[in-house]
């Protein structure tokens, strides 16, 4: 597997999409700090030094990259004694924080995994609207990690997952934040839901139940909002 290291970078994700045509073999392009991070939607995404700021490509043809990669994540912060939960579509939360996220976007046939945790940062690192919503390895854990190595872990558990397809569905909901709960989704185009969380299907989207006690299947949204 080759990696592209960088000190500093406008954008991992931004980088494999500019260069997606010369990756002939699986690449890690990690980076210790973006100066134009991004998120879903284009959304900004805070990169200050210390956090894990990681874009896999991979030629692949797999449906369920929406599962595999949050679940990936969770499943390597375990490792390292972080028990975390996936917010539906793309969130990491631990203890209701934001600790990291994933992107995932496909061009021609190859797949851009773009992944980002905050790891060894300090809660000041970031600005003040933020703070009371984030947590950080660090700050869990009071010691710091080797932040390359975490991304290599992250990379390899999705690899590894991949080959227990059928089971990734029930290993994702053990994880999933808010199953059981009455929330509220913000769909693409700005619409509304509200409903009871019962799970996601095998594709990776979302299952509520309505108050007509009917399965609404959402594909995609731009939040989902927890009651308080």
């Amino acid at each position: 597997m080759n990696i592209i290291r960088f000190e500093r970078i406008n954008s991992t994700q931004d980088y494999a999409k500019e260069h997606i045509s010369s990756f002939t073999e699986p690449t890690i392009i990690i980076a210790k700090e973006q100066t134009e991070g991004k998120g879903r939607y284009g959304r900004r995404f805070l990169s200050p030094e210390g956090g894990l700021y990681l874009s896999f490509v991979i030629e692949l043809d797999f449906p369920s990259l929406n599962i595999v990669a949050p679940l990936g994540i969770a499943e390597s912060l375990s490792r390292i004694g972080i028990e975390t939960k996936i917010l539906w579509p793309n969130d990491i939360i631990y203890k209701g924080k934001k600790i990291g996220g994933v992107i995932i976007e496909r061009i021609d046939k190859k797949i851009i995994i773009g992944i980002g945790i905050n790891c060894n940062n300090r809660i000041d690192d970031f600005d003040e609207y933020l703070r009371e919503n984030i947590t950080t390895i660090y700050e869990i854990k009071k010691e710091k990690i080797d932040i390359e190595e975490l991304g290599i872990s992250i990379v390899e558990q999705i690899l590894y997952l991949m080959k227990d397809y059928e089971f990734l569905k029930d290993l994702y909901e053990r994880r999933m934040e808010g199953i059981g709960k009455k929330v509220k989704i913000i769909k693409d185009d700005g619409e509304e839901i509200k409903g009871i969380i019962k799970g996601i299907n095998e594709n990776g989207e979302l299952i509520l139940r309505n108050n007509d006690n009917k399965s609404i299947v959402v594909i995609s949204a731009k939040k989902l909002i927890l009651p308080d």
